[in-house]
């Protein structure tokens, strides 16, 4: 599977002007560390510059070195997730929110709830990564951690989400 962090390159201090998703980069690592303990193969993606030189979950920028590491990943991958981060007030009370634009995964394997302030979102919105890991016949997620969320939430989430692909992947994909 993949991990994508396409805003995780941070150049300066997250307070100094949104360049970047501020905290992305921690949780996508996070969840590749619990992916990895459970035998489950993971690419990670972050890339090496800044957003402003190239926002990397749209179209135009399929040709970069970036997109081509997920192109050339997609090849084995079954799933790919990929990790952004949001600053308070949207999505206000939510620790993270899962974005599908095709439909809602199982809620049962992913733990949604207002109680634990994780949310599905659904509204049809998408992105490029998204829509090539789609267009290859493999699943895609966008989940967006919140910059100012309860950590132990966050983290009992990265728990539930490797649970599922575990138990989705069985350790061979």
């Amino acid at each position: 599977m993949v991990v994508t962090v396409p805003h995780g390159f941070c150049p300066r201090p997250c307070d100094e002007g949104r360049q970047c998703d501020c905290v992305a980069a921690h949780w996508a690592r996070v969840l590749a560390a619990t992916l990895k303990a459970r035998g489950v193969t993971v690419k990670l993606l972050i890339p090496t510059t800044p957003r402003f030189k190239g926002d990397y979950n749209r179209f135009w920028t399929r040709e970069t070195p970036y997109r081509k590491l997920l192109t050339a990943a997609l090849e084995t991958a079954w799933l790919v997730l990929d990790i952004h981060s949001f600053p308070p007030p949207h999505w206000a009370g939510y620790n993270a929110i899962i974005l599908d634009d095709r439909r809602p995964p199982p809620q049962s394997a992913l733990q949604f709830s207002a109680a634990t302030g994780i949310a599905l979102d659904s509204n049809g919105a998408s992105n490029d990564i998204q829509d090539e890991a789609h267009q290859a016949g493999k699943e895609a997620f966008l989940i967006e951690f919140n910059e100012k969320g309860d950590p132990a939430v966050q983290t009992a989430y990265i728990s539930a989400i490797a649970d599922w692909v575990f138990n989705n992947n069985h350790g061979t994909r």
